[in-house]
């Protein structure tokens, strides 16, 4: 990847948030935060973002998987889960998301997790080249 890719987090606790920050520090990921997923469709409508992280536990959502199924419509989120959150991987990916990460995953998995994510996406967004 030459050019930086930007992806869209929309976490609302600063915790989780600095977290994913601090492990894609030295990659090539400019991160923009939302905290309310009503925000993360405006912000999605106006600028092409190569990946959005989804946590479903929002101020503005009740933790189903009906805001995935959502914006699944417009890009294939990686959707973030805490230890305590028990989601049904399956499930998720059947609803649209390209994978499902645990924020207690570590830095590894979420370069991985993302690197494959941008391309799929730039492939549906772009087309082939």
């Amino acid at each position: 990847m030459t050019a930086r890719s930007v992806v869209l987090v929309v976490e609302d606790e600063d915790g989780d948030f600095h977290l994913i920050a601090r492990w894609l520090r030295d990659t090539p990921f400019t991160l923009d935060r939302v905290v309310r997923f009503a925000d993360a469709l405006r912000r999605i409508e106006r600028h092409a973002y190569d990946l959005v992280l989804l946590d479903l536990h929002l101020p503005d959502t009740d933790g189903s998987l009906d805001p995935l199924r959502i914006l699944a419509r417009q890009i294939e989120p990686i959707l973030v889960t805490s230890g305590y959150v028990v989601v049904n991987q399956v499930e998720a990916i059947m609803a649209g998301a390209d994978d499902v990460c645990s924020k207690d995953g570590g830095a590894e998995a979420f370069q991985r997790a993302f690197h494959g994510a941008i391309a799929r996406n730039r492939r549906l967004r772009d087309g082939p080249r």
